[in-house]
């Protein structure tokens, strides 16, 4: 898709040659920082990680730290391999455990073999370490939104403010990106018209 932008834009052959050399290395480069980023972070992860055996029997306490694989896969590429970590909260039954994301407080139900349990340090902070993972932590506000068919939320995007990062970074997320964020609901409050308040 760039090299097509850049063979339309670009009439002097060398000069095109020369920047699609630059944009395919320096794609290069960008995708060995994602591999590297990601695989530093699962190894951290992974250090923390109690794995057990599967014949191995294991439960949970109410307090215990977790995490979980994403089912069906990463959902992205910049996606880490694990979520969490979530504070168990309930015990449903010998295989069924409530978790809870620190950083929200949404619960989640999980089958027993999807958790694992996760060593926090003393003095970690659940919702720091929870943002390696998570979009939500990155998130500062929502500055914006659109709503294609009013009845179907799938067609809504909403304009995010990044961390950090000032208006020309904004990105438009779809309506499911967003949905579980504590920003949403920040800016729910702000705007009634959107019924789902």
């Amino acid at each position: 898709m760039v090299t097509n932008y850049i063979s339309n834009k670009i009439s002097d052959g060398r000069a095109r040659d020369q920047v699609q050399a630059y944009v395919a290395n320096m794609l290069e480069l960008q995708a060995q920082a994602i591999r590297s980023a990601q695989q530093y972070e699962d190894n951290v992860v992974r250090k923390r990680v109690v794995d057990h055996a599967p014949d191995q029997v294991r439960e949970f306490r109410i307090g215990d730290w977790v995490v979980y694989k994403w089912r069906g896969g990463r959902p992205t590429k910049l996606s880490v391999e694990w979520r969490g970590p979530f504070r168990v909260v309930k015990r449903e039954s010998s295989t069924i455990y409530w978790i809870e994301d620190p950083a929200d407080l949404k619960q989640y139900k999980r089958h027993i073999r999807e958790l694992f349990a996760y060593k926090m340090g003393l003095t970690d902070n659940p919702t720091a370490v929870i943002a390696m993972d998570e979009v939500e932590h990155l998130v500062d506000f929502i500055v914006d939104h659109q709503c294609g068919d009013r009845k179907k939320r799938s067609t809504w995007s909403f304009r995010v403010r990044w961390q950090g990062c000032g208006e020309e970074e904004d990105t438009w997320l779809p309506f499911s990106r967003v949905n579980p964020l504590a920003a949403f609901d920040a800016y729910l409050q702000e705007h009634p018209e959107l019924g789902m308040g």
